[in-house]
């Protein structure tokens, strides 16, 4: 008999009662490794600080003669560098959840004494009961989105199904519970940023918004119909309103073949950036992306104020695909798999950072 496979949503209830996605952002770029890239030339990593005896060991000797690090290859260094990057970014995120763990409960604890009970008892009353019990139409609903790997009847997953999202139900509750508690802390975060590698990235074409000046750019390689893409969407602009002086957005398209929609959608954007509305465009996409079909393109392009007309033969001449496919050689390039892809002053981040570690780098990178 087949077993039913441990199944990961990527969607968490919000206040609504609808369901938005999770941290599995983190991983986004993992998910879409059908874009692999077929060559990295051209690719230049900036060290993060001056070559040394102990960056550059002696691995081995050859007939006495020694063989250190900088005598590999550029392409076995560059993995090197690749596999370093990442390992550092998952400590930095591991150390973040570590904090978060130990946040939750000694601000839980705290509150158990301050109301002379127990942290049990609390967590029973706060957490524990106010979690809902999905409703048999959510059940079917996740089941039906996943029927395809889940490879079971649905009256044998039903139960393992909604045994998932309540505990997924009682996360995202104590997370509202210890937010509420956070309020009246007096809470820090200051995790450690790692001297983290830089690409050496060229803007090209790509629109930017914010302040020519500013210290922090950040480069999205991004796709219209990606939902993580959404979600980065949503944490960009909250970067950009906590830091509105110092951080400016790059975009650049990097559209995946699994997503139809995406590479059409990626081409009425640069026909909008042909009349200078690229961002408020780009934004009508990412409000809806079950609504990016022709007729929506163009009830866009009204919407925001384009040229109709000029906007139609833009798309109908196939001017812009000329800068997506620019876009789509840099990614490339810098060995871009998947979406939402994004560089921190050339720091290439190995998926979506939450939210804190976004604003740890960036206020790492600006000095403060």
């Amino acid at each position: 008999m087949p077993r039913v496979p441990e199944l990961r949503f990527t969607d968490r209830r919000d206040r609504t009662g609808g369901f938005r996605l999770g941290l599995s952002l983190i991983v986004a770029s993992v998910l879409a490794s059908a874009c692999a890239s077929s060559s990295h030339q051209g690719t230049t990593i900036v060290a993060a600080g001056p070559q040394t005896a102990a960056s550059d060991p002696v691995l081995g000797t050859v007939d006495g003669q020694p063989v250190r690090q900088s005598d590999l290859s550029n392409s076995t260094r560059r993995r090197l560098i690749e596999a370093e990057n990442e390992m550092q970014q998952r400590h930095m995120h591991q150390l973040w959840l570590s904090f978060e763990e130990e946040l939750s409960n000694r601000l839980i604890a705290a509150e158990a004494k301050r109301r002379n009970t127990s942290v049990e008892a609390l967590r029973k009353e706060e957490i524990d009961d106010k979690a809902q019990a999905p409703a048999e139409a959510e059940v079917r609903a996740i089941y039906d989105r996943n029927a395809a790997e889940i490879e079971v009847p649905y009256e044998q997953a039903a139960p393992i199904i909604s045994r998932q999202m309540l505990a997924q139900a009682r996360e995202e509750t104590e997370r509202a519970y210890v937010e509420k508690l956070r309020v009246a802390a007096k809470v820090t975060t200051t995790i450690p940023v790692p001297s983290l590698p830089r690409y050496d990235i060229d803007l090209g074409k790509a629109p930017v918004a914010g302040k020519t000046d500013a210290k922090v750019t950040i480069v999205e390689f991004s796709d219209f119909q990606c939902p993580y893409c959404r979600e980065a969407h949503r944490v960009i602009g909250e970067l950009q309103k906590m830091y509105p002086d110092d951080v400016r957005v790059a975009y650049r398209d990097f559209p995946l073949p699994q997503h139809p929609q995406a590479r059409p959608a990626a081409l009425a954007a640069e026909c909008a950036n042909e009349q200078d509305k690229f961002w408020a465009y780009h934004d009508k996409l990412f409000q809806d992306q079950s609504a990016l079909q022709a007729s929506d393109f163009n009830r866009y392009a009204q919407e925001v104020g384009l040229k109709v007309d000029q906007f139609q033969a833009c798309l109908a001449d196939g001017r812009a695909e000329r800068f997506v496919k620019e876009d789509e050689e840099a990614a490339r390039r810098l060995g871009v798999q998947g979406t939402p892809a994004m560089f921190v002053n050339g720091i290439k981040l190995i998926g979506l950072l939450p939210l804190p570690l976004m604003q740890s780098l960036i206020d790492h990178e600006l000095g403060r």
